[in-house]
C-alpha cells in the first residue's frame, strides 16, 4: 500500500496537482513519565532504584500515516539517546543533552516528522537500537520494503522482561525480582502538525506492574520452621502497545523465590545463606518483585503468592501441599475478584501492596475455605493467612 497522500485544491501554469506529499513539519511532542496507580494502601518501601524504574533513557519514535502505515524515513523515525544527547546520533538536536540517567519529562524540538490530518506516533522507552532493528527485521514480509509496517504489525512487539540474579546460594532482594531495563510506553492519535491548536502531550507507562509484599507475624510467638513464598503464574513478557489480552504466563527458575526464615536446625545443605533462622513476634519483611501485566480470566489463571510454611520451597514442585497457601494477586480485594470482569488480572503501570498476616491456627477461619485457612480482611490488600 502506498503512503497516504494528500489532496490539494491548487492550481497553477503548469497545470492542476492532484496530490502531494505530506510537508516536512517539526511539532512540540511534550511527554513524561505517569506516576504508577496506587490500588492499596501503601508504605514507605525502596523499590528498584529510580534511574532504572523512573527514567527514560532511550526512546525509539515511530510515525504511522492516516491509514496506518510506517514506512522508515529520515521523518518517520528516531532515535533518540537522553544519556548520551543525540538524536538519529546526532549530538545536540532540539536541546537534547546528555544526561546522568536520563529523562522523566521534557519537550522534543526541532525533530523532522511528516504533517498528516489523522496520524498515530508511537514512543517506546528504554529500547536499544538493535532491538528496534531486529523488529523491523521481524516485521519484513515477502515483498515487503525493509521498514515498512502497518500499526497492527507493531501492536504484536513484545520483549521479555530481563531479571537482575542474585548470586548462587545468596539472599539478596535488593536484587531478587527487580528488572534490569524498565520498557515504557506511549502514543498520540491526531492531527501532526505545529499549525493545529494544542500540543502533542504522550504519557509513557511503564509495561511492569510492581508487587509490593509485606509479611508480618502477627502470631505472637516466634516462628521456629521455615517460611517463604514464590510466586505462580508470573508473566515475565509484555506488549508495548495496551492491547486486550496480555502474554501467556510464564516462571522463571529461581527468580521468584524468597526465604523469610530458614527454621532451626535446618540443614546445611541446600539453605539459603543470610537468612535469619527465626521470624521473631511483630516482625514485618517486605519485598517487591515486578511482573508483566496479566490478563487472568479466573483464579486459576491469577498471578498467585504461594506461601509456604515447614517444607522445603521448591518453585513447581506441587507433590506436597501441606503448609501451602495460594493467595491471588489481582486488581480488585481478592473475596471480589469473582464477581468483577478482570478482576484476576494485573494492570501495567501499577503499584499493588499486600500486607500478609500470619495468625495462630483457629478452628475454623470465618470467612475462607478451610483448605486454604485464609481470609481477607476489610482493608484493601490485607490478607489474614492462620498457620497450620
Amino acid at each position: 500500500m502506498a503512503v497516504t497522500l494528500l489532496l490539494s485544491a491548487c492550481t497553477d501554469d503548469d497545470g492542476p496537482t492532484e496530490k502531494d506529499e505530506p510537508t516536512v513539519v517539526y511539532p512540540e511532542i511534550r511527554l513524561g513519565v505517569s506516576e504508577m496507580t496506587m490500588t492499596a494502601v501503601s508504605r514507605a518501601a525502596e523499590p528498584m532504584s529510580p534511574d532504572v524504574e523512573k527514567y527514560v533513557r532511550t526512546i525509539a519514535v515511530f510515525e504511522f500515516d492516516n491509514e496506518g502505515i510506517h514506512d522508515k524515513s529520515s521523518q518517520t523515525y528516531h532515535f533518540i539517546d537522553f544519556v548520551a544527547g543525540t538524536v538519529d546520533d546526532t549530538p545536540n538536536v532540539g536541546d537534547v543533552g546528555p544526561t546522568e540517567y536520563g529523562i522523566v519529562e521534557t519537550t522534543l524540538k526541532d525533530i523532522a516528522f511528516k504533517s498528516y490530518t489523522a496520524g498515530t506516533i508511537c514512543l517506546v522507552a528504554n529500547v536499544t537500537q538493535e532491538q528496534v532493528n531486529t523488529f523491523y527485521d521481524e516485521c519484513k514480509e515477502s515483498g515487503q520494503s525493509y521498514g515498512r509496517m502497518t500499526l497492527d504489525q507493531f501492536k504484536k512487539w513484545a520483549l521479555p522482561f530481563e531479571y537482575e540474579q542474585a548470586k548462587e546460594g545468596t539472599y539478596d532482594e535488593t536484587t531478587s525480582g527487580h528488572i534490569k531495563v524498565m520498557y515504557m510506553f506511549g502514543y498520540y492519535y491526531g492531527s501532526i502538525d505545529p499549525a493545529t491548536s494544542g500540543e502533542i502531550r504522550v504519557d509513557l507507562g511503564r509495561l511492569a506492574s510492581r508487587l509490593d509484599i509485606t509479611v508480618v507475624n502477627d502470631t505472637g510467638e516466634e516462628l521456629t520452621k521455615r517460611l517463604g513464598y514464590h510466586f505462580d503464574n508470573v508473566c515475565s513478557s509484555a506488549y508495548f502497545f495496551p492491547i486486550k489480552m496480555g502474554m501467556p504466563p510464564t516462571i522463571g527458575a529461581g527468580l521468584t523465590r524468597t526465604v523469610i526464615c530458614s527454621g532451626v536446625g535446618d540443614p546445611v545443605e541446600n539453605a539459603v545463606t543470610e537468612v535469619p533462622e527465626t521470624f521473631k513476634p511483630g516482625e514485618s519483611h517486605t519485598r517487591y518483585f515486578y511482573t508483566a501485566a496479566h490478563s487472568a480470566a479466573g483464579y486459576d489463571d491469577a498471578t498467585k503468592l504461594h506461601l509456604f510454611y515447614n517444607r522445603r520451597i521448591v518453585n513447581d514442585d506441587q507433590t506436597d501441599n501441606s503448609g501451602s497457601v495460594w493467595i491471588p494477586l489481582c486488581n480488585v480485594h481478592p473475596s471480589e475478584a469473582d464477581n468483577v470482569p478482570n478482576g484476576y488480572s494485573l494492570s501495567r503501570n501499577t503499584r499493588y501492596h499486600f500486607t500478609i498476616r500470619l495468625k495462630k491456627t483457629v478452628a475454623s477461619p470465618a470467612n475462607a475455605p478451610a483448605s486454604r485457612s485464609v481470609e481477607y480482611g476489610e482493608q484493601p490488600g490485607e490478607i489474614i493467612v492462620y498457620l497450620p
